[in-house]
């Protein structure tokens, strides 16, 4: 199947014309858990790739200034081996969710807190997760300032995972950090003093570039290995 094919069987799944109409058919299948459009996703796509991540990717991701470039799915399973076996992971700037995606295939995996800027991304992440059965958190939020916009839980369900809006949420330690977040971009760095009382940065990094931060962020929210 082409990206072009599956964008129209999309189109017509969801009874629309336009990409941005699939991210409100789906937000709104993930809150009412219509299993119908679940059940009629799983029936039009095939193993070969994350679709949604695809349809994403080519037709909505901000490459310019969002530096939105996701996850192929090779580096998704090089990552998944490197993570190994867990029952909690945490994904710093998910995306559509192919990192988590990927670990919750065929593994032990039984919670995820997964947090992401974009909230136009945030449907096809929910959409993921649910389809995945997973439990757990999706934050729409700042992931360096820890600004939260809309916080989700995802509850296992029988088939498909049940998603409600809740109030803001304290961040996780997971027993693994994942993440693949945009390189190379400016952030609002805090001041020494706000940076010692956030405590995710024992050195603080420049403004004019966030890589470290992401990391150390990361490094933050795994559990310490003996």
């Amino acid at each position: 199947m082409e990206l072009l094919e599956f964008k129209h069987k999309m189109f017509e799944l969801c009874a629309v014309s336009k990409i941005a109409e699939i991210r409100d058919v789906l937000y709104n299948a993930v809150l009412s858990q219509d299993i119908s459009i679940f059940d009629g996703y799983n029936s039009i796509i095939d193993d070969t790739k994350d679709w949604l991540q695809a349809l994403w990717q080519y037709y909505e991701a901000d490459r310019t200034e969002k530096k939105q470039d996701y996850t192929p799915k090779s580096l998704c399973r090089l990552v998944a081996a490197l993570a190994g076996e867990c029952n909690s992971v945490y994904d710093c700037c998910g995306g559509s969710g192919a990192l988590t995606f990927e670990m919750l295939k065929n593994r032990n995996t039984e919670n995820v807190f997964v947090e992401e800027l974009d909230e136009r991304v945030v449907p096809f992440l929910l959409f993921n997760l649910c389809l995945c059965n997973a439990s757990g958190y999706v934050v729409n939020g700042d992931v360096l300032s820890r600004e939260q916009f809309k916080c989700y839980k995802l509850t296992k369900g029988k088939k498909y995972s049940r998603c409600e809006i809740v109030d803001s949420i304290e961040p996780n330690i997971c027993e693994v950090s994942i993440s693949n977040p945009p390189y190379n971009i400016s952030w609002n760095a805090p001041s020494p003093m706000d940076a010692m009382l956030d405590g995710r940065f024992p050195v603080l990094p420049p403004a004019s570039n966030a890589n470290y931060a992401f990391v150390l962020n990361c490094l933050a929210r795994a559990k310490e290995k003996s």
